[in-house]
This record gives structure tokens, sequence and C-alpha cells, in this order.
């Protein structure tokens, strides 16, 4: 088993989640995709969500290079966009990762950050592959129970961290106008 392999079907998991979120709540990544100067239609955020789900379930599926390649390769797009976004919008839009979310998430270098280690960390799983899940699970005692459960609890932190941590970093975060209405 690679050592990469909980990361890796955690960062996976995150994406495919959010691709299942957008297609449930499309409007607010539209928007965010808008405010980059990309297409906002509903249509193409069907097909970031499907693409998002396709590739996390690939990842998870098959785990070779591949795979890794490509959920690299769309966590390093995520977070050029994050940066087009951020100077596009001073901060004033939601991120839209998630769907339409109950507060707004707005993109900052946290999620930058979040998606450039991402990106690196399914790089180096190019080079050493993760195995599919079955694989992986196969290997562990108590029929990857164990596995299973860190890996969803990494997962739920990477999320916890892409949309609580942004509000919790104070209001020097935030633009301007948010702040001094704070």
């Amino acid at each position: 088993m690679s050592p990469l392999a909980g990361p890796v079907f955690a960062v996976a998991g995150v994406m495919g989640v959010a691709g299942v979120l957008k297609l449930a709540h499309p409007a607010q990544t539209g928007r965010a995709l808008g405010a980059a100067a990309l297409p906002g239609t509903e249509l193409t955020v069907r097909f970031v969500a499907i693409t998002e789900i396709i590739v996390a379930t690939s990842v998870i599926a098959f785990g070779n290079a591949l795979t890794a390649a490509l959920v690299s390769a769309l966590y390093a797009a995520f977070a050029l966009f994050s940066i087009r976004v951020m100077r596009r919008t001073d901060n004033t839009v939601g991120c839209g990762c998630f769907g339409e979310t109950a507060g707004v998430e707005p993109i900052g270098w946290v999620h930058v950050a979040m998606n450039l280690a991402a990106a690196s960390l399914c790089a180096a799983a190019v080079a050493w592959p993760t195995g599919s899940l079955l694989e992986v699970v196969g290997d562990q005692p108590l029929a990857g129970s164990v596995f299973m459960v860190l890996t969803a609890l990494c997962g739920w932190l990477w999320y916890l961290i892409l949309t609580m941590l942004p509000g919790l970093l104070g209001p020097d975060r935030w633009p301007a106008s948010t702040a001094a209405r704070a």
C-alpha cells in the first residue's frame, strides 16, 4: 500500500462530494465562474461537477498514475481559478466550491494553499500510485474499517479548513467593506 493512499483518497472524496453538491446547488459556482470571466451557465457548472465526480471516483476505483495526474491537474486548476477570482473581485464573491452553502465562503489564500497542497500530494501519487480502494483495504485488518474512518476524517477536516478557516482568520481576511461592518 502506498503511504499516500489515505490522503489521496481523502482529497478525491472531497472533490467528489463537491461535485455532488454543485450538481444539487449550482448557482454560487456559476457566480464564481462568471466573476472569473468564465462561462457561468448552469450547463458549465454541471459539466465541472460531473467531471469532479468522475475523476474522484476513478481515483478511488483505480488509483493509478493516470487518475492521480487527473486529480492533480484539477486541483492545480482550482488554485489558478482561486487566484483569478481573488484578483478580479477583491474577495467579494463566494467560491462555490461546495455549491450553495449557508454562509459565504470567500476565496482566499487558504483555498490557493489547500488546492496546491492537494495538487502536490496527487502529483506524488503519479510516482507512487495508491492502488484502488479495494486493493488498499484488502491489506488492512478489520476489512480496512480503521483506514476508511481515518480517511473520511481527513476528508472532513479538509472540508472544514476550506469552509471554516477563512472566516476564523479575522477581519483582515475580509475585504475592507465587510471588515468595517463587523
